[in-house]
């Protein structure tokens, strides 16, 4: 998934995140109000690369896992296993894993 795919999954919402659900969820895992606050008027996509070229790969590795256990957790009548990568879209590649 993209950055805001992973959002969508992590807060379980079809529509695009609000701002405050974002920075909730960020909180929750560790990054402050102090540091989220030069994205108060930003888009919310304007946080994926300050997290990935500020090496905050902890934070979207946490976002990976609650991606799985949402989807798990919403389908566990279904009894399926989820492994959730956050893509990074310029360059292609996987930037963080639940594995």
């Amino acid at each position: 998934m993209d950055w805001s795919n992973i959002l969508q999954v992590s807060l379980w919402q079809i529509a695009k995140p609000s701002a405050g659900d974002v920075f909730t969820l960020l909180r929750n895992e560790g990054i402050s109000s102090e540091e989220l606050q030069p994205f108060k008027t930003s888009d919310i996509n304007d946080i994926f690369p300050w997290l990935y070229y500020g090496k905050r790969v902890d934070i979207l590795r946490r976002l990976c896992h609650i991606a799985k256990r949402k989807v798990e957790g919403n389908f566990k009548k279904c009894s399926i296993a989820v492994e959730c990568h956050i893509i990074a879209e310029d360059i292609k590649k996987i930037v963080a894993s639940s594995l």
